[in-house]
């Protein structure tokens, strides 16, 4: 099971770098804004969705994997 967690984090960082770059690719001031102040990125991702909406799938796809990894027990002895 412990795949499900490499998946998890592999989409989480993908997402997480393209939302990034789109970001930059919008304007220097909203890329500056999300890697300094949270909340931007959420506005951001709603003002965008077009276009930012498969990076925060992936990202939540992520951590889906990541929890149900987590659930099953991986890294508990």
């Amino acid at each position: 099971m412990e795949y499900l967690f490499y998946i998890g984090i592999t989409l989480f960082v993908i997402g997480f770098i393209w939302f990034y770059v789109l970001a930059f690719a919008q304007s220097i001031l909203w890329g500056i804004g999300c890697v300094l102040f949270f909340p931007v990125c959420l506005v951001f991702l709603v003002l965008d969705w077009q276009r930012t909406c498969m990076p925060a799938i992936a990202m939540f796809s992520g951590v889906g994997f990541i929890v149900a990894a987590t659930a099953a027990g991986v890294g508990m002895k």
